[in-house]
């Protein structure tokens, strides 16, 4: 009991860091625009000179309103594409937590083959409404983060202002956009490699006996965790950590071997 209340503890914390993450990134996003507007100068519209020329006071006004205004519709989009990747990393915490504490139960012994393939089962369910919407719904929002991380990153790659401001503006972009594009891969990919650990106890189980089962019923069991498929997915592809691995891999191999090669910036510059 203490060790499962201690689980539910650590789990508690997990998600209020959760929003405290998404807190810090919104107000991150908003701080993005505030130094763009401190590297590069406001933005000035021609027709607010035409309109109220350029030395009144509405044309010093106007800009800062439509940048107040700005500001706070790109808070609002950013608040919507965060609700939907916590929506989504949230309830693959909340099944990954599940899932360990379902495996922890069958390597203790603690509940029988029959709960425990019920609470697969329900498990599968879970995953199967995540890969639904919720999934399309973050699969969008992953692929504007994306556009907006390799924009940022191939502006960074090719700048060639010495200014420290246009330096900093272009290397704090893409991190920003990285932080957000990644979180809900590295939490889909959790869950399906806390996922996977069910195939390994459900072979211990088969060498090791389980409770005064028959071998018969391990078979049994072991067959049913073999076809079971518990994996959540984004584009409608399995995310595994693997698969994210070997992705940054080949994107940094690729990238050197532009940068060698000249093909994106100049080596000599860059290296």
């Amino acid at each position: 009991m203490q060790t499962r209340a201690i689980s539910q503890s650590t789990l508690i914390a997990r998600m209020r860091s959760f929003f405290i993450f998404g807190f810090i990134w919104v107000v991150s996003s908003m701080f993005l625009q505030g130094l763009f507007v401190y590297t590069f100068g406001l933005q000035r519209e021609s027709i607010l000179t035409q309109l109220y020329g350029s030395q009144t006071i509405a044309s010093s006004v106007w800009p800062w309103i439509l940048f107040v205004i700005d500001l706070i519709g790109v808070a609002v989009a950013n608040c919507i594409n965060l609700a939907v990747v916590l929506n989504y990393s949230i309830q693959c915490e909340m099944l990954r937590y599940y899932v360990n504490t379902v495996g922890t139960r069958l390597k203790e012994r603690s509940t029988d083959l029959k709960s425990a393939m019920q609470n697969v089962l329900g498990i599968r369910e879970s995953i199967s409404l995540l890969n639904s919407d919720i999934a399309r719904m973050t699969s969008l929002a992953v692929i504007r983060f994306g556009e907006m991380f390799i924009i940022g990153l191939c502006l960074l790659i090719l700048n060639e202002n010495n200014f420290w401001r246009v330096w900093l503006y272009r290397s704090v972009f893409p991190f920003i956009w990285a932080v957000i594009l990644f979180f809900p891969l590295i939490q889909a990919a959790s869950l399906n490699a806390a996922c996977s650990k069910f195939k390994t106890v459900a072979l211990s189980i088969r060498v090791y006996g389980y409770q005064n089962e028959e071998d018969s019923h391990l078979d049994s069991f072991l067959l049913f965790i073999a076809n079971t498929t518990l994996r959540s997915k984004l584009f409608h592809i399995p995310v595994k950590p693997s698969y994210l691995l070997g992705a940054t891999i080949v994107t940094c191999f690729t990238l050197l071997l532009l940068f060698q090669t000249s093909s994106v910036g100049s080596a000599a510059r860059i290296f």
